[in-house]
């Protein structure tokens, strides 16, 4: 993914203020999460999906 297609889908995440079906975001802020299982699973359970490392759900999907 280019960098300029990151920035939009964390603008569209910051104007939503909510994750999308095929997109979801972990903060990671102390290294890779722990817990991905679900959200691979889920992702594994349907068309697929992004996992974003480094934004902050509960912040405004700020970077972390």
């Amino acid at each position: 993914m280019a960098r300029r297609e990151l920035e939009a889908l964390t603008a569209e995440l910051q104007h939503h203020g909510c994750e999308a079906d095929d997109l979801e975001v972990k903060s990671a802020a102390g290294g890779t999460p722990k817990r991905l299982d679900e959200s691979l699973s889920a992702f594994a359970n349907t068309r697929g999906g992004i996992l974003t490392f480094g934004l902050d759900e509960r912040r405004g999907f700020k970077q972390t």
